[in-house]
Parts: structure tokens; C-alpha cells; sequence
């Protein structure tokens, strides 16, 4: 089948190869580029070391079992397992100032997972129990049953009718 549209001579393919060169690195040309923006060479790189969203620092260590998904563990961890050995399963590292940052090993404890929420919401009523408790409320007066509140003591008690 005869092409369609201009017939491009070898002189005008050499023209258009010449104007290219250039614009199109080469294999090795684009194994160095990438060589130069990994990690050290990169000019956004801080030594592994960030602040994530929560407040703690975090170094990069990809091979740690309690690494995230992005090869990242928290400096807190690693300051108590330097010190004491690897920190068991269920357990986790308090910061006894309540400060993220400070990561110095007087300031670190290990303590249970439960333990630790307790611990930090004292004194404070969880979110989902209050919201549990005011439905429950609502329910009780739709159905006519009676609800009984004593703010004083902490009591709360319910009456169900038949």
C-alpha cells in the first residue's frame, strides 16, 4: 500500500536527527542523573531523619521490625531499645514529660499499650462513650423508660418498664 503525505528524503531525516541532539539523554547520561538525586546527593535529603504529623522523630531504618511502611521508626523506640534490649510485643515507649521531641532516655518508659491510653486519658471522658450514653438517652425517652442521673456521685441508671 503507497504511504500518504510528504516522503521524507534521507538528507531531511538526517536534519531532524541533528535537531534532536540533546533534547534526549542518553542510557548512561540518565543512570547518572539518577545516581545524583538518591539520598545523600539529593538536595531535599535530611540524613533519614523527619517529623511526622503526630509530633515524634522518626530515622529512616528499613530493616527494623517496627519500621512503617516507608522504612521509617520513630527515635523514641530506638533511643529504649539502645539502652534496654528490644522492646516487647504489646508494649510502647512513654515520654515521661509528655514532650515528643525529647528523646533523651531519662525522659523514655516502656509501659503496656493499655496502661499508656489509661494513663494519658485521665480525667478525660473517651469521645465514643459519651456519644454512646447520649443515644442510649435518647432511646430511653422515645420509649418511654426512665432515666435516672446523679452528677454528684457519677451514677447513672435506667428503669425499664414493661
Amino acid at each position: 500500500m503507497p504511504s500518504k503525505g510528504y516522503r521524507q528524503t534521507d538528507e531531511h531525516k538526517k536534519r531532524i536527527a541533528e535537531s534532536h541532539l540533546g533534547r534526549f539523554p542518553s542510557e548512561e547520561t540518565r543512570q547518572k542523573l539518577r545516581a545524583a538525586k538518591q539520598r545523600d546527593n539529593h538536595p531535599n535529603w535530611k540524613g533519614g531523619i523527619h517529623k511526622d504529623s503526630e509530633g515524634y522523630i522518626k530515622v529512616k531504618m528499613r530493616e527494623h521490625p517496627r519500621a512503617d511502611k516507608n522504612g521509617f521508626v520513630r527515635k523514641n523506640i530506638l533511643t529504649w531499645e539502645q539502652t534496654h534490649g528490644t522492646l516487647p510485643e504489646g508494649f510502647v515507649v512513654h515520654h515521661i514529660n509528655e514532650s515528643r521531641e525529647d528523646d533523651q532516655i531519662e525522659n523514655l518508659e516502656a509501659m503496656p499499650k493499655g496502661e499508656h491510653i489509661r494513663l494519658h486519658k485521665q480525667g478525660k471522658p473517651f469521645a465514643f462513650t459519651t456519644k454512646k450514653i447520649s443515644n442510649r438517652r435518647a432511646q430511653l425517652r422515645r420509649s418511654g423508660n426512665v432515666m435516672v442521673t446523679d452528677k454528684e456521685k457519677g451514677v447513672t441508671a435506667c428503669a425499664v418498664t414493661p
